[in-house]
Parts: C-alpha cells; structure tokens; sequence
C-alpha cells in the first residue's frame, strides 16, 4: 500500500541530513534532548543537552575490513609486590612476581615489561607496611626506557609523583593519577622495555605493593 501525504512527510523528517558544524557547542547552544553532531580536534563527536548539562560521544571510523581506525584504547593492570624492599630506592617486580626490589636495572623477566602497544601510564596506587611520614624525603616513581637494540633501560624518561608525604602510619595506601604528577613522559612504545623505580624515605619500606594502570592503543 503507498504512504499517505502524513506518513512521507513522516518519514522525510526522519531522514532529514544531518548538518556537522566545527567545535564543541556549549550548553546554551543547544536545546534540550536535540543530538546535534561537531567535528572536533578529537574527531567526529555528537552532543546532547540533557538536563541543563551537556554530554558527548566520540564517534569512530570504521575500515572497508569493518575495522576501528584510529586510536583505539584499552586498559591493563599490572600489581606487583615487592617482598623486601629493603633500600630507600630500587625497581620493582613490574611483571607480578612476589620477590625483592632490585637495585640496579636489568633486562631481568621480572622487573621489566615489554610494551606490546603504544600507551601511557595513567594511574598508580602503592602502600608500604613501614610508616611513610618523612618530612623531607620525596616519594617517587621513574619510568626507564630500553629501546629496540639497547639491552637494559639507560635513564628515567619521565618521573612520577615527586612529592613529600606523611601517611601517620604503616600499610596506608596512596593513590593518584601520572597526569597529574608528571615531570618528563609517561608514554610507552610499542617493543621498547620499560622498568619502573621507586624512591622513599624509609632505609626499610618492608613490604612494598604497586598496582600500576596503564592504557594501550590496540590500534597502533
């Protein structure tokens, strides 16, 4: 049966283009409960006034082969436990073995993790069951880098954290985001070996627990 005056009018609507503007809108430039599509320096993103608040969601390209393009990010967790860190700097376990820290850099399995994406460090919790409350000591984590054709890590590419804590009291946990904390890189390339080092006040940290998130571009 064909479709009345209403029902193509209807569906004309329906199917109305549409229009991609430049920027993100701010809350004003929109009404509420109508999606309206920007292209932004993130890529194509659509936004909704909802409530007198604006939300977004980024939209990704898709291959011939049905395939995301572009970055594409996921994200590991890797806790590792130091079982003596009995020094007030040294490397820790990243692979997630229970064994001491170590004081000096190596390609040893243990203490290094191979990149498999390119990502970044993002997020470090850590508690010690020694007290952490120098005053004047800063507490740190450093990221070391061994590139293809080098065998152990040369140097710290970024350095974490940097900050003078008083936590009152033993297996205290600490949490905060690299972003925030970061002096140098916290980015991670594809292949390269990477170490992480940790310094504290204590000559004697006992046992040291590190959960480190990191996010990979599965893309890259």
């Amino acid at each position: 049966m064909p479709l009345n005056r209403a029902e193509r009018i209807s569906l004309h609507k329906k199917q109305e283009r549409l229009q991609v503007k430049t920027g993100a809108p701010s809350v004003s430039d929109l009404q509420e409960g109508v999606p309206v599509l920007r292209a932004t320096a993130d890529g194509l993103a659509e936004y909704v006034r909802y409530n007198n608040k604006l939300y977004s969601s980024n939209y990704n390209a898709i291959s011939t082969r049905g395939e995301v393009e572009g970055k594409h990010w996921i994200y590991d967790v890797y806790s590792a436990h130091s079982t003596t860190f009995d020094a007030t700097t040294g490397f820790i376990p990243w692979s997630g073995q229970s064994m001491a820290n170590q004081a000096t850099l190596s390609t040893d399995g243990p203490y290094g993790l191979l990149a498999p994406y390119n990502g970044e460090v993002v997020r470090i919790i850590f508690r010690s069951n020694e007290v952490i409350a120098d005053a004047s000591t800063a507490v740190k984590f450093e990221l070391y880098e061994a590139q293809d054709g080098t065998e152990d890590p040369t140097g710290s590419i970024g350095t974490f954290l940097n900050l003078v804590l008083d936590l009152g009291a033993d297996d205290i946990h600490y949490v905060f985001d690299v972003r925030n904390h970061l002096t140098g890189s916290n980015a991670m390339a594809k292949g390269n070996l990477y170490q992480l080092k940790f310094t504290g006040p204590e000559s004697d940290h006992g046992d040291l627990l590190v959960t480190t998130v990191v996010k990979w571009d599965i893309n890259s």
